[in-house]
């Protein structure tokens, strides 16, 4: 079952995220961006990258790290496939990310960026609930 769902918006599309820890909801997070992104899923060799990020809050946070994921798929023709992510607290994530490459005709449109708007991040009872729209 998914652990996220896609949001409609006019001129934008967002994802509701959702996870029993902070790390599960930036990688459903990150799935999301992706069913946003690609027709179908990659295929290939992987190839896994080390990233550090940091940000002023955990909701910044996200938002740095959906950046990264953006950028790589569309300059790199790169996609997430495997997340082994820590957050050392609501300010840095270590992520190890393993990547398989993808073809043009992979995409289904553009996914320019993360935004600010309407951001949420927060925990309900025991699980950790995130919202981001993407510009298109």
């Amino acid at each position: 079952m998914a652990e996220f769902e896609i949001l409609d918006h006019t001129a934008d599309a967002g994802v509701r995220a959702w996870g029993k820890t902070r790390e599960a909801v930036f990688e459903h997070a990150a799935w999301g961006l992706y069913a946003l992104a690609l027709r179908q899923k990659p295929q290939g060799e992987a190839e896994k990258l080390a990233f550090h990020f940091q940000a002023e809050n955990r909701e910044s946070l996200l938002v740095r790290f959906l950046e990264e994921l953006v950028y790589l798929l569309y300059t790199r023709n790169l996609a997430g496939t495997r997340f082994d992510l820590k957050l050392n607290s609501d300010s840095h994530l270590e992520a190890g990310i393993e990547f398989q490459r993808i073809q043009p005709q992979d995409l289904a449109g553009e996914v320019k960026s993360p935004t600010y708007h309407q951001l949420k991040f927060e925990q309900q009872d025991d699980t950790w609930l995130a919202e981001v729209y993407f510009d298109l």
